[in-house]
């Protein structure tokens, strides 16, 4: 029998209690959405968002029991105060910064500086929530052991789905998948699918090249992350990095495209010899 979660007054009960005692909130609510929805908190609204499915399907149920604790885990846990003073105080190092607003949007000299800002802040807070979700996580499982077992479940099943790897052709994606499913690993003690695992960390070599001793760096500087503070700190590292990969990226592109201007403009053959260089990006 097909049970929906979000018509079944029974088993919609049963994940708002879940979700209330994770949380540490007794006004958690968990909304479900339509069957692509991205699982999500919205902090303020106490609301957890998850996508709708078949509660009695054996898969779906352990994905959402598994999102509803990684999302009651960050209303425990993640310090959202710490992360927007973090934020702010990196927002008003940009170009056309004026001052946070009463409502909490920052205000910039010009909608050009706003745009580049928000954008800025959006790949900065998806760093900060790869740690985030680590410290959070670990803290979650160790309050409730059976939370523990339905967090690996979840993240198995991602795995197994393919929403954790990729095959490097997206080097940012990538790097942020590299860092997330090694710390998940080593510090979470989750075990994902290993076969899918292993294929995906041996990339590394081949996709990282040179900067992949850094990006280890990393990764052993975040074993033991604790606290939200910590995890906003090695956020922006990880920020930083990929924000010098995207400008060189972006030259190695330009500088590509001039090469392809100057030889289409050229009469010796043997000078596209180089063209092939431009099959790297």
């Amino acid at each position: 029998m097909t049970i929906k979660l979000n018509n079944s007054i029974r088993s919609k009960l049963a994940v708002d209690n879940l979700a209330r005692v994770i949380g540490a909130d007794p006004e958690l609510n968990v909304l479900f959405l339509g069957p692509h929805a991205t699982p999500c908190i919205n902090m303020r609204s106490k609301t957890i968002f998850l996508p709708n499915g078949d509660f009695s399907n054996d898969k779906y149920w352990k994905l959402c029991s598994g999102w509803i604790c990684h999302e009651g885990g960050h209303n425990r846990y993640t310090e959202i105060e710490t992360t927007v003073d973090f934020e702010n105080e990196y927002l008003s190092k940009q170009p056309g910064f004026e001052c946070i607003m009463p409502d909490g949007t920052a205000s910039f000299s010009s909608k050009e500086e706003e745009k580049k800002a928000e954008i800025k802040l959006k790949r900065l807070h998806r760093s900060i929530n790869l740690f985030e979700d680590i410290q959070m996580e670990e803290k979650t499982g160790n309050k409730f052991p059976l939370s523990k077992v339905m967090l690996a479940e979840m993240y198995s099943f991602m795995v197994s789905d393919g929403n954790m790897t990729g095959d490097g052709s997206n080097i940012v994606s990538y790097i942020e998948m590299y860092i997330l499913n090694k710390l998940r690993v080593n510090q979470l003690g989750q075990e994902g699918v290993p076969e899918i695992l292993n294929e995906f960390f041996a990339l590394a070599d081949t996709v990282l090249f040179d900067m992949k001793d850094r990006f280890d760096s990393l990764i052993l500087e975040a074993t033991g992350i604790n606290s939200t503070l910590m995890a906003c700190e090695l956020g922006l590292k990880l920020y930083e990095e990929l924000e010098k990969l995207r400008d060189d990226l972006k030259d190695k592109e330009e500088q590509n495209r001039l090469d392809d201007s100057d030889d289409s403009d050229g009469t010796d053959d043997s000078d596209g010899s180089d063209d092939s260089d431009g099959s790297d990006d």
